[in-house]
């Protein structure tokens, strides 16, 4: 430590100092960081029975009206805050429920009103979600074109026909094929599909077959969500009358271990601890982007968002969410303003779970190192080999990605760490 030098020298009344000023800089003063749009359309033809979203069946395969009116209210009020008049959308991403539930003119006006309140990316990564079904047409995927999608997510989930109707999905692997195969002439730039482990009736082989078509399709991104029991779907009810029983996290760890080995072996590159790229430049913006700390918008009944270091949610009452916008009011339900501490904790738990991390990012944003904070934690997972840090980059190992969600939970502080974990234990 340097010592103290006693002379009253050099009044002081500006830190950093003024000689550190220069002319590169200059440019970044008005600079307005990029956001990210999420919008939820939470109807569906039929609710999974592992669903824990909010969404609503609708077996007339409609969106109702005044649910996207007043969605598009919710987004001409963030259109017109000043806090977004100078920033530009870098990635919408469509989720639900069932987007393409939407008709032609409802798809067309909702974009309108997104590209008439925000200014868009001249790259913008717009996604949406959909399911295979007849609902999912050539003329959507075409319209959405139109408006910049690049990205369309396939909720697969498996490809076996029992499988599917044990877990209560009402598509057959038939019909995947059929979707897979017209977004693919649509010429889409990335398809993502989407795969569950760990779903009631699945075993390694009928997962390791999922997982062989998806490598013979060749998606350029493939997504593998494990499957959790949690407390508000209609699978866990079904294990309270012991219709249901599920392998226990031991097998559906060695299942998810194999796919990845064969997954990799093909060629497939490790995206982040539970999803694949066929090449770097696939990877999703809307994911990665938001995990680095970038704000987020959330629109729609129970949407998320992050803004700065606030995290908060919409009403996930209908009629809340109606009468909110009625009254010209965001429909925000709840918020958490978190801490610096708790943002250097976020940055370092998303680098883990995307599976390569330049460690310079962490010091630009916080001006201190992650191995100075962390020092002892991170240690313990190099040892432990769950991480690599090599050349300024903290690497995931294949260990550490497997069970990526269990080793970053050592972050948080003890009145966190059981957060979040909502579910039935299997086995």
């Amino acid at each position: 430590m340097n010592e103290v030098k006693q002379k009253r020298e050099d009044f002081i009344n500006q830190y950093p100092p003024l000689n550190l000023l220069n002319k590169q800089d200059i440019g970044k003063i008005w600079a307005e960081e990029d956001f990210h749009l999420y919008v939820h359309i939470p109807y569906c033809i039929k609710k999974c029975d592992f669903c824990y979203y909010v969404s609503y069946e609708n077996k007339n395969g409609q969106i109702p009206e005044e649910y996207l009116e007043a969605l598009k209210k919710e987004i001409r009020l963030y259109g017109g805050m000043e806090q977004f008049k100078n920033r530009k959308v870098r990635s919408i991403y469509w989720g639900g429920g069932t987007p393409t539930l939407m008709s032609l003119s409802q798809i067309k006006d909702l974009l309108e009103v997104i590209w008439e309140s925000f200014q868009i990316h001249e790259d913008v990564e717009f996604c949406c979600e959909v399911r295979p079904g007849p609902e999912t047409t050539k003329e959507k995927i075409m319209l959405m074109k139109e408006y910049g999608l690049k990205r369309v997510s396939i909720g697969c989930q498996s490809l076996n026909d029992n499988v599917l109707k044990l877990n209560g999905r009402n598509h057959n692997s038939n019909t995947f094929y059929k979707t897979f195969n017209m977004v693919r002439e649509c010429d889409v730039f990335s398809i993502n599909v989407d795969l569950m482990s760990g779903l009631l009736g699945d075993t390694q082989e009928t997962f390791l077959y999922s997982i062989d078509e998806m490598i013979k399709l060749r998606p350029e991104n493939l997504t593998i969500y494990k499957l959790e029991v949690y407390l508000n779907n209609l699978l866990y009810k079904k294990t309270l009358g012991q219709e249901a029983r599920f392998i226990t996290d031991e097998e559906e760890a060695e299942h998810v271990e194999a796919a990845y080995n064969r997954l990799l072996e093909n060629g497939y590159l490790l995206s982040d601890n539970y999803s694949f790229c066929s090449e770097d430049k696939y990877r999703q913006i809307h994911r990665y982007n938001t995990w680095e700390g970038e704000d987020m918008i959330g629109v729609g009944l129970s949407s998320h968002s992050c803004y700065g270091l606030t995290i908060y949610q919409n009403d996930n009452r209908m009629a809340d969410y109606m009468e909110q916008l009625q009254n010209d009011k965001l429909p925000i339900r709840r918020a958490y303003e978190f801490s610096v501490y708790e943002d250097m904790v976020r940055m370092i738990i998303f680098g883990i779970k995307s599976v390569s991390y330049p460690l310079e990012k962490f010091s630009r944003k916080f001006g201190i190192g992650a191995d100075v904070i962390f020092a002892d934690k991170l240690s313990y997972l190099q040892k432990e080999g769950y991480i690599d840090i090599k050349d300024g980059i903290l690497n995931t190992t294949l260990k550490g990605a497997l069970y990526a969600d269990d080793v970053v939970r050592i972050f948080y502080p003890d009145r966190y760490r059981d957060a979040v974990l909502a579910h039935k234990a299997r086995g």
